[in-house]
């Protein structure tokens, strides 16, 4: 679903529930007007059920601690300015121990409410407990039930542009070595490997967003695999962005190291560099759990290790004979490329089971 219908949803779910909070309360409270009833179910529907169920839980106890703590201290110390000021670090303190999160500061907040308008309603604290106990609850009986949100196809969808964008910095590095390159071309590539890093982050974000919308979810049993799918998809790419820095690392060094080997590098290097990017490609394509997604890969991977084997074999150039700096380079970079291949395989790798499996919608 897109962000703008998620947002949506959640306007309209907000609006039901904030109303359905207030239709309860106003029967349990006819003498009263009970605002706070919708503003905990307003606060209480969140992104994903779960996300409801910590809000609501941890608004009603911060409530319940700021009204507590109200009343042990109202009759002893009055309300004075000094008093406010006491009870509101001593809220704030009780707050943090309680680890509530944002909602620690409706301890001070409901501290101070009861301190300074008991006085006028001895019914106010009971109302106030009360009513948010009723709209959190609210909020996430209206989250529960109407259409639950889910992200797992987000996740999914993070993950393949992850795989694309590796693949794609691959087929651009093969496509430079075709050419004229040299050490600031290969710095280059070294730059863009290492802002993969966002890229991760944002799949992270996408996968533990996903993990979090599964609890609690109704739809949850026909989801709860993909979780597993993506994380090790997730950890075969983290991987693999370390091998392609290695990669552009290596060029990087040879360049700098010795311009004339790097000149001279074989064609096959290239090859082999295209084929990998090929395999993660076809690896991206997978993680969708497109038809023969998982036989292009093998596909792929077999071709990627011949160009590999080919490329070991390779003669670079008299000026990188064995024990070279650069036959030392050259080595590095096939270790990397093999590394690669490993991560992607879907029958032998360690993250065989990232592949193949498409995401409920």
């Amino acid at each position: 679903m897109r962000a703008e219908g998620l947002m949506g949803l959640r306007v309209v779910k907000t609006g039901l529930a904030a109303g359905l909070a207030w239709l309860v309360s106003a029967r349990l409270f006819a003498d009263g007007l009970p605002v706070l009833a919708p503003l905990a179910a307003l606060l209480t529907v969140q992104v994903t059920v779960y996300r409801s169920v910590a809000v609501g839980l941890q608004r009603a106890a911060a409530v319940i601690a700021g009204v507590l703590l109200a009343l042990l201290v109202a009759h002893g110390l009055g309300l004075h300015a000094w008093s406010i000021g006491l009870v509101t670090a001593a809220a704030m303190l009780l707050g943090q121990a309680l680890r509530l999160g944002q909602q620690a500061v409706q301890v001070p907040v409901s501290a101070l409410l009861v301190l300074a308008l008991s006085g006028q309603s001895q019914l106010y604290p009971r109302d106030r407990v009360l009513e948010t106990l009723i709209g959190g609850a609210v909020g996430v009986a209206v989250n529960l039930v109407v259409v639950p949100p889910l992200f797992t196809r987000t996740a999914d969808m993070r993950l393949g542009e992850l795989a694309a964008t590796i693949a794609t910095l691959l087929e651009d590095v093969a496509a430079g070595l075709g050419g004229r390159w040299d050490h600031a071309r290969a710095r280059e590539w070294l730059m863009r490997a290492r802002r993969l890093h966002q890229d991760l982050d944002a799949a992270r974000e996408a996968l533990a967003q996903a993990e979090e919308s599964v609890r609690y979810n109704p739809r949850r049993v026909a989801h709860a695999s993909a979780t597993a799918h993506f994380q090790a998809a997730l950890t075969a790419l983290e991987h693999t962005a370390f091998q392609v820095r290695g990669i552009t690392r290596s060029f990087t060094d040879l360049a700098a190291a010795d311009p004339a080997a790097a000149a001279a590098l074989s064609p096959a290097f290239g090859a082999a560099i295209a084929a990998v990017a090929g395999a993660m490609r076809a690896f991206g394509e997978a993680l969708g759990g497109d038809s023969g997604g998982v036989d292009r890969l093998r596909r792929a991977l077999v071709g990627a290790r011949e160009r590999q084997a080919e490329a070991a074999a390779a003669d670079a150039g008299p000026a990188a004979g064995p024990g070279s700096p650069a036959a030392a380079i050259r080595g590095s970079l096939l270790a990397d490329c093999a590394r690669m291949l490993r991560e992607l395989d879907p029958d032998s790798g360690p993250h065989a089971e990232a592949v193949g499996q498409a995401a409920p919608r």
